[in-house]
């Protein structure tokens, strides 16, 4: 389960902009350790938007399926460098609601090639890519004498 090691985090913020309804869980460097509980899939229910950022923490084990079941218009998931491993649920990929998923710097052990059957999807994936390409190739060639 979910825990945080001597923070004081504040849980939730409800929005509202763009959307009735929005749910955000920013929780950056939080000291969080744990797992995300599979009951994590039932909060949205009743919201527009929901949005999950817990980049930069000690969340581990693998990321819930149970995302996958919001039916909303818009899901956004940031849980850059934690220590997520194992494969990304595929309903997860293919949920027509979410509309960003980052998740660098964790052990993701695999993707379905059918994020590319989202748009946008798709392209995050491709700008962070060559982000990236472009991020390795000037410290390459900074490093040369």
């Amino acid at each position: 389960m979910l825990a945080a090691q001597g923070a004081r985090p504040t849980i939730s913020r409800t929005h509202a902009y763009k959307h009735t309804r929005t749910i955000c869980s920013y929780l950056p460097r939080n000291r969080l350790v744990g797992t995300l509980p599979s009951s994590l899939g039932d909060l949205a229910v009743a919201y527009d938007a929901f949005e999950l950022f817990f980049s930069g923490n000690q969340l581990r084990g693998t990321i819930p399926e149970s995302l996958a079941r919001y039916n909303t218009s818009a899901l956004s998931l940031t849980f850059t460098e934690n220590n997520f491993s194992g494969a990304v649920p595929e309903s997860l990929v293919l949920s027509t609601s979410l509309q960003n998923l980052s998740l660098r710097g964790n052990r993701i052990t695999s993707i379905s090639n059918k994020i590319f059957e989202s748009e946008t999807l798709a392209l995050l994936y491709e700008r962070a890519s060559a982000r990236e390409r472009l991020t390795h190739s000037l410290s390459s060639s900074q490093s040369k004498p």
